[in-house]
């Protein structure tokens, strides 16, 4: 399981500021195959002019593993 919280302010604009969080997580399946599974979640508290101010983003697929 891994997770990310980073939040950009804005030194040009006092108030407007963007937050991006990131959380992920991967299983073994068997021993050269894995799932993994991303959440993506971006926010801008000023976003332009006809733009949502959120967008969440999930992913998932498959991993093979080349080791011994």
């Amino acid at each position: 399981l891994v997770q990310s919280f980073r939040m950009f302010n804005n030194l040009s604009t006092t108030g407007s500021y963007r937050v991006n969080f990131d959380i992920g997580a991967s299983t073994k399946i068997s021993k050269w195959l894995n799932w993994n599974l991303s959440i993506s979640d971006r926010y801008l508290n000023h976003p332009a002019p006809g733009r949502k101010t959120n967008d969440l983003v999930y992913t998932t697929g498959l991993g093979i593993t080349f080791a011994k």
